[in-house]
């Protein structure tokens, strides 16, 4: 993979690095098997490939030797793949173009200041479909009370980001802070060399959403006590936690 050049904001990249605890090894070296080795190279194509169950099970757990999907994750990461949707939502006003003086440092204060609350969030009118030809594994919690970013059940603070989709607060905490930093070393990186395309690309994307690759409107959380209840009775009832 010597002359493969990563693209970050890539959806299909953005999302295995949100399943990182799926994955054994690197997560860049999986995503690069998937694109050069196995011609997945895009959501589309993962979707059709986790399908398969017996490429799910043998390939794909192998990988290229070195990285590949952690045996007793492939449950998690199937469900997480095949309930993916690509939502693009109405982008706000984007930073100015190839303006390095542009002051991104206040990025949390700033996007903060507007709260965001679908008003279909326990409608259930626009959750994602369970798959019937996936096997059910009684022992897994409903996928809306685990984390799409740690894979743990949301009994601590689960909160609801301005993507429509509940995170435990200290995962997406420390995925808006690293984000941020990148956002930020970009900005300087672009004083010294304005014309640098990978540092435009992370200035410009801004804050991507963990669960399906687009921008953030805001970073505003919101306290989901429906989802922490639940988990917990869920947790209470199982008597054991498996994540």
């Amino acid at each position: 993979y010597s002359n493969f050049t990563l693209n970050e904001n890539d959806p299909l990249l953005v999302f295995l690095q949100a399943q990182q605890q799926c994955v054994k090894g690197s997560v860049d070296e999986f995503y690069m098997w998937l694109v050069k080795s196995e011609d997945i190279d895009s959501m589309l194509a993962l979707k059709e490939a986790v399908t398969d169950e017996d490429y799910l099970n043998d390939s794909m757990k192998v990988g290229n030797g070195t990285c590949g999907l952690k045996g007793f994750k492939r449950k998690v990461f199937q469900r997480a793949v095949l309930e993916y949707e690509d939502v693009q939502p109405a982008e706000t006003a984007p930073p100015p173009s190839h303006n390095p003086s542009y002051n991104y440092s206040s990025s949390l204060q700033e996007l903060n200041g507007n709260a965001f609350l679908p008003s279909n969030l326990f409608s259930g009118n626009d959750e994602p479909t369970p798959r019937s030809n996936m096997n059910a594994n009684l022992s897994d919690p409903p996928g809306e009370l685990v984390c799409p970013i740690g894979l743990v059940l949301m009994t601590v603070d689960p909160v609801l980001a301005s993507d429509g989709v509940t995170y435990e607060r200290a995962s997406i905490e420390n995925w808006f802070q690293k984000n941020v930093a990148n956002i930020e070393l970009a900005r300087e990186n672009l004083k010294w060399n304005p014309l640098s395309e990978r540092d435009q690309r992370v200035f410009e994307s801004g804050i991507r959403s963990p669960a399906y690759g687009s921008k953030m409107t805001n970073l505003s959380l919101t306290s989901n006590t429906s989802v922490r209840n639940m988990a917990r009775a869920y947790k209470e009832r199982k008597g054991r936690y498996l994540y």
